[in-house]
């Protein structure tokens, strides 16, 4: 037995430093090198009936040198003692250090260290056996290194025809402890092939690999079992453990472990650097996400090819000219006289801040983009050719759509001009076409002979975004059925979903809100029919938003909350947009604060990835602003909406329509904090902007007035606040008929005007008119339903017709309750109305 102070071949021992069931692991000094190393002692019966291999594997090892790997220097014999002599290095292991708090990206990084690692070996034909948290070391320095290849190879140290059977020779104690004995490795690690005793080879490791990272993501291992017997069985059965509750690492990210973990080595990924590459998308930046393949050998290989392709002067060129004709001079100027020459006193900004350089600026990337795909191919050779025509077709599909978007900039209205920055900020966005490991999940492509009628049905889809972007929905809606007259000849639901799916936006933008729900649920099915995560988030937050934000019934809508966020999670977009949708359904349910706090999520994250101004920023303050102010948070509230204001100010310029919008929210507040004067200023300002921006008949010119009516009668200056509602009711009616909730609202507020004249009869005739509208075209239990019986009742109760009051308001207060919840903040008015009524009853005390 080796002890301190004695030699094996050319070390001397300084000392042990630990002992596993292979053997026992000691320092040691090179004296020949002058360095301290480790040696692996290995028990002796078992590495002399292995003597052959043993030898292999020292060739084999001494090829492997990566920094992922604790560098192996010798593996030899003295005095019948097998050993291996390696690198020593301090540092604490990698259980270690994941049982601190890690957040999910740095384990991914951390593990995509020993996954290099991993590749390398198997690169030089070594399979580690026993891969595992415990066997990997990180220094001072954050390198991990992988350690304890004295179980590499390809067979077990004792063959499976040895006389015990392997499946019974394993401890029947601790599972995460390595067996001695016939079958090697861990059996809290191990694949099914490696508990039965069947050759193990690379994907063994990659099995082993993806416990390991599932149990640094989630705090435990997918599998479960006190036994080895009942270990077994999970694995078998693939019985997975969830992802505990309320966990931020993304499905996706989970999904692929799922792969690797499958109990048939055939349905896992092919390589470790497979596997490599669709975890990397994780922790790289979104704009450079690439498929690295080969990774020890693949960079060695991309050397070479650079080398090759220099000498013959390959380059990537010719990216800009495949946009002539979708953005060039050309259409360029075509654009610019579009817009200029609509004469409107905003078109000048939108095209200078926001037409002509954020189409150059998408231009600009798409061109980068092209190129990168192209050389990452070709020059560097760090993805494979396939991978660049995965990229190149998802490029292809962002200039079609930047074609269908030029065209509607170049045939510009007064509707396209003032909603162009919505137009250009919906483009793809082109960093899905860098991130390889979503494409290479996409569905597959069409029949080769149904290609040209797929082409011309998202180039009609194309065009039909971006006519509803812009605003004209009768377009867009001629569009789509373009596009199904198409698709009805052919097979592919994938581009169904994504026609299902526009059709759910279209609707939803003229009211059409069952229609909506129709159109997005077949784009669910669709989506889930054939595995498009992306779509089937997309479809359920279109369904979440609908019936939460726009039919008020958030219990519903929130059914669909998990798979949003969770199908959201690392793609930043829609992490924002479920993170607004949620906040906005919370809202609509009167949980105010939980709604606040989505709100500011969604804020924080937008300005994580450099969205710091602009209308869409724009938006999410708003969005907070208005649950500040019926939070009662009112100086809050005020801050979130002149926020809003100025970045629109600043990204639209000082005449946008859009600042309309951010004048009247701001006059809310200073309502609500009875600034009246002020917000009679603010709303007399917003009126003047559409009206220079649209003529007096424009529906946003009524909304306007809308607004000034309500801040006239909250100076109770009741017979101008009349005029103000009259003139709106004539715009939206000319604008949306007779029948709509806008038209609604305003009859509403007209009766609010009357009831302060104390016309009582007249004010109650244009609340039943409210009522007869919202029973008509809204949701029966919609709360606006409810709102128009309190407003019937307190007229009726003015009246002295009490009873009826009473029953009309119970009524109300029933539904409004069913509806929205019984703390919403709402409530507490409409008792407050009913408590009148029972007072004048003589059935409650007159308050004092």
């Amino acid at each position: 037995m080796a002890r301190r102070g004695t030699t094996l071949g050319r070390y001397l021992v300084l000392g042990e430093l630990g002992s596993g069931a292979m053997g026992r692991v000691l320092k040691a000094y090179d004296e020949t090198l002058d360095r301290t190393v480790a040696l692996k002692l290995l028990h002796r019966e078992a590495a002399e009936q292995n003597a052959e291999r043993l030898r292999r594997e020292a060739q084999a090892l001494a090829k492997l040198s990566h920094p992922n790997v604790v560098q192996v220097y010798e593996v030899r014999c003295d005095r019948r003692q097998w050993f291996i002599a390696m690198e020593l290095v301090g540092g604490q292991t990698l259980r270690e250090w994941q049982e601190h708090d890690r957040r999910w990206r740095e384990c991914v990084a951390v593990y995509l260290q020993v996954g290099a690692g991993l590749a390398a070996a198997h690169a030089v034909g070594l399979v580690h056996r026993d891969f595992k948290p415990d066997n990997c070391i990180i220094d001072e320095d954050g390198r991990a290194r992988i350690l304890d290849f004295g179980l590499v190879g390809g067979q077990p140290l004792h063959g499976a025809d040895d006389e015990d059977d392997p499946r019974w020779s394993l401890p029947k104690g601790d599972l995460t402890l390595t067996a001695p004995g016939v079958v090697m490795g861990t059996p809290a690690y191990m694949p099914l092939e490696q508990m039965d005793g069947r050759g193990v080879d690379a994907r063994g490791d990659q099995f082993s690999f993806c416990v390991s990272l599932y149990e640094a993501l989630f705090g435990k291992r997918p599998f479960e079992g006190r036994t080895f017997e009942a270990l077994r069985e999970s694995v078998f059965l693939e019985m997975i453990a969830a992802a505990p509750k309320g966990t931020r690492v993304p499905a996706r990210l989970r999904g692929i472990l799922l792969r690797g973990l499958s109990a048939d080595p055939e349905h896992r990924w092919p390589s470790m650097p497979d596997l490599i590459a669709r975890l990397r998308t994780f922790v790289a930046p979104r704009a450079r996400r690439r498929l690295v393949i080969g990774l020890a050998g693949g960079l060695a290989v991309a050397g070479v090819g650079l080398a090759r392709y220099a000498e013959v002067g390959f380059r990537c060129e010719g990216a800009r000219e495949r946009l002539d004709g979708v953005w060039d001079e050309e259409r360029r100027a075509e654009v610019r006289a579009a817009i200029v020459g609509t004469g409107l006193i905003h078109a000048p900004d939108v095209w200078e801040r926001v037409v002509g350089p954020g189409l150059d600026s998408y231009a600009s990337a798409w061109v980068e983009q092209h190129t990168d795909a192209c050389e990452a191919a070709r020059v560097r050779q760090e993805q494979s050719t396939e991978v660049m025509d995965l990229r190149m077709g998802c490029l292809h599909h962002a200039k079609v759509a930047l074609d269908a978007a030029v065209e509607v900039l170049g045939g510009a209205d007064a509707d396209v001009v003032t909603n162009a920055h919505e137009l250009v900020g919906s483009l793809p966005d082109l960093g899905q076409c860098a991130d390889v490991e979503t494409l290479l999940d996409d569905v597959a492509p069409p029949r080769s002979e149904d290609a040209g009628a797929i082409e011309d049905a998202r180039g009609a889809l194309a065009s039909a975004r971006a006519e509803r972007e812009a605003g004209r929905y009768e377009l867009a809606r001629a569009r789509l059925e373009e596009g199904a007259r198409v698709l009805a000849a052919v097979e592919y639901d994938p581009v169904r979903a994504e026609l299902a799916l526009e059709e759910g936006w279209l609707s939803s933008v003229v009211g059409d809100y069952g229609a909506s729900q129709v159109s997005a649920r077949r784009a669910l099915a669709l989506a889930s029919r054939h595995r498009q995560p992306r779509r089937m988030q997309e479809a359920a937050h279109a369904l979440m938003f609908v019936i939460g934000c726009e039919e008020y019934r958030a219990e519903q809508a929130l059914a669909y909350r998990e798979v949003v966020e969770e199908l959201a999670r690392s793609e930043p977009l829609l992490e924002i947009g479920a993170a607004s949708t949620i906040a906005c359904v919370l809202h609509t349910q009167g949980k105010l604060d939980e709604a606040i706090d989505y709100h500011r999520l969604a804020i924080e994250e937008a300005e994580s990835i450099g969205m710091r101004g602009g209308p869409r920023v724009a938006t999410l303050y708003n969005n907070l602003g208005a649950t500040l102010l019926m939070r009662g948070r009112l100086d809050e509230a005020e801050h979130a909406h002149r926020t809003a204001l100025e970045l629109v100010r600043r990204s639209l310029g000082p005449h946008h329509p859009h600042i309309a919008r951010s004048l009247n929210n701001v006059a809310n507040v200073e309502i609500a904090q009875h600034r009246l004067e002020e917000a009679e200023l603010d709303l007399r300002q917003s009126l003047a902007i559409r009206l220079r921006a649209f003529g007096p008949e424009h529906p946003d010119v009524g909304e306007s007035r809308e607004a000034l009516g309500v801040a006239l009668w909250a100076q109770e200056r009741y017979t101008e606040a009349e005029v103000e509602h009259r003139r709106s009711l004539e715009i939206l009616e000319a604008a949306f008929g007779p029948y709509h909730p806008h038209v609604a609202g305003s009859h509403n507020n007209l009766a609010n005007a009357l009831y302060g004249q104390r016309r009582l009869l007249e004010s109650e005739a244009e609340h039943r008119k409210a009522l007869e509208i919202r029973v008509r075209v809204l949701e029966p239990e919609h709360p606006d339903i409810a709102v128009s019986m309190s407003n019937i009742a307190t007229a009726m109760g003015t009246q002295g017709r009490l009873a009826e009051a009473e029953a009309m308001h119970r009524q109300g207060i029933e539904l409004f309750e069913r509806v929205m919840g019984p703390d919403h903040p709402h409530l507490s008015i409409m008792r407050g109305a009913l408590a009148d009524v029972l007072r004048a009853k003589g059935e409650l005390p007159a308050e004092d």
